[in-house]
């Protein structure tokens, strides 16, 4: 029989992935290939079942009807299959299904990651945590994380994580910040986090420079009188802003709401 070509399915659910899966699986035992040279990987424990089954269900049904059979020799391509041919099949299958290398792609991995553990200088006994054990670790590093941290410089790491606010659930939300970040820490290269710096507080001038900027603003025409009520609370800002204590760096400022336009907000660090 000819070597079988490779070949790439597109297809999208429910379109009979698994019988041409099982097609190909079929066709390569029929070539003389042994089980244990032959990988089939899916996503999910239940489809890598569904696979098996198919494989077997489909050879039983070629020895019991001859229907079957004759369907089973077109989608394979070989017209000569007998009822013996399939019955000898199945009796070797069942003999080593523990020779089946039908998994899941995670499994795949895991098995290989074993096999060369001391290459990849793995302990011996390592394994995958489960998500319960998963959140207890990330829960344990952000512990030793903030007791190697002076308290000054801890109580400003929460507040900057919570927009300068500290509230009563400060652990989910750390935990939370973890959990979107810890995908982009693993996927930087080498050294990136080391080239972040936060920056320093902006200058009173810089400062001002953007308050003007906001404030000679022109609001986009609208059905109401708006460019009244942007002008009287941009005059709000600007009075709060030159009549409150301290530098302007360290001041925020809300103007009040006026009616037929949006309130204005100053936010300043």
């Amino acid at each position: 029989m000819s070597a079988p070509a490779h070949k790439l399915i597109l297809a999208s659910a429910g379109t009979g992935k698994t019988y041409q899966l099982t097609n190909q699986f079929l066709g390569l035992l029929f070539r003389g290939v042994e089980p244990e040279r032959i990988l089939a990987t899916t996503f999910t424990r239940k489809a890598a079942g569904e696979i098996l089954d198919r494989v077997l269900s489909r050879l039983v049904e070629a020895v019991e009807t001859p229907a079957k059979r004759k369907e089973l020799a077109t989608a394979l391509g070989m017209p000569g299959i007998g009822a013996q041919d399939c019955r000898a099949l199945l009796a070797r299958l069942t003999r080593s299904l523990d020779s089946f290398q039908v998994r899941t792609i995670d499994s795949f991995f895991v098995h290989l990651i074993r096999l060369f553990a001391l290459d990849l200088e793995l302990p011996p006994n390592w394994g995958i945590s489960s998500e319960r054990e998963d959140d207890a670790l990330q829960a344990e590093a952000m512990h030793d994380l903030l007791a190697a941290l002076p308290s000054a410089e801890a109580i400003q790491l929460l507040r900057e994580l919570d927009s300068g606010r500290i509230g009563r659930v400060v652990h989910d939300k750390l935990l939370d910040h973890v959990g979107r970040m810890r995908p982009v820490f693993l996927e930087s290269a080498d050294g990136a986090w080391e080239g972040v710096s936060p920056g320093g507080k902006p200058s009173d001038a810089d400062v001002e420079r953007a308050l003007g900027s906001v404030l000679e603003a022109e609001l986009p025409t609208t059905s109401v009188d708006s460019q009244s009520a942007w002008s009287a609370s941009t005059a709000a800002t600007a009075s709060g802003s030159r009549s409150a204590p301290g530098s302007s760096a360290e001041r925020i400022r809300l103007a009040p709401n006026v009616p037929g336009s949006r309130s204005l907000r100053a936010v300043v660090a």
